[in-house]
């Protein structure tokens, strides 16, 4: 990972990327099962997420696709936090001079792939969310395309 910032490659990390960049890069990442979070929700761009070029066309607050348990506490020190959530501060930052942008949500899954991804690791999350059934855990999820872009945005950011 350091060898390909080192050599400016552009990198777009989600969820575990999020959390292999801040580890490689000196940040920490902590397992947080009780603030874990399965489905839809609002997250919401700071002042640097609004004026950043491939977040700005996004509204402040906005819903994302999630399935996480645990989350980057704290950044590298290259790294500039672009959004968060009441309880998960770091949804997304980026690298300072570099084209490395990393998300804590899914902007790759749409409503009903997370969908098929909560059934499927339904066992993991299950016993993670103290006897949450699936049909309350599937309540959480909306469909919304808000993100849906971000993935093919940062593709024409590096293009140029």
């Amino acid at each position: 990972m350091c060898d390909a910032i080192d050599k400016n490659i552009p990198i777009f990390g989600s969820c575990l990327g999020i959390q292999v960049i801040a580890k490689a890069l000196g940040g920490e990442v902590i397992l947080d099962n009780e603030h874990r979070k399965v489905g839809t929700y609002f997250i919401t761009l700071n002042e640097d997420g609004q004026q950043d070029p491939l977040f700005s066309k996004f509204p402040k607050t906005f819903l994302t696709q999630m399935g996480h348990k645990c989350r980057v506490s704290v950044l590298p020190e290259d790294a500039v936090s672009l959004a968060s959530s009441d309880l998960c501060p770091v949804h997304a930052f980026k690298l300072k001079n570099k084209m490395v942008y990393a998300t804590q949500f899914h902007p790759e899954l749409n409503y009903h792939d997370n969908v098929k991804r909560l059934k499927y690791y339904y066992q993991n999350y299950h016993h993670a969310s103290q006897e949450e059934s699936l049909e309350e855990m599937l309540m959480k999820f909306k469909e919304d395309d808000t993100n849906s872009t971000l993935l093919s945005d940062f593709i024409m950011l590096v293009a140029g």
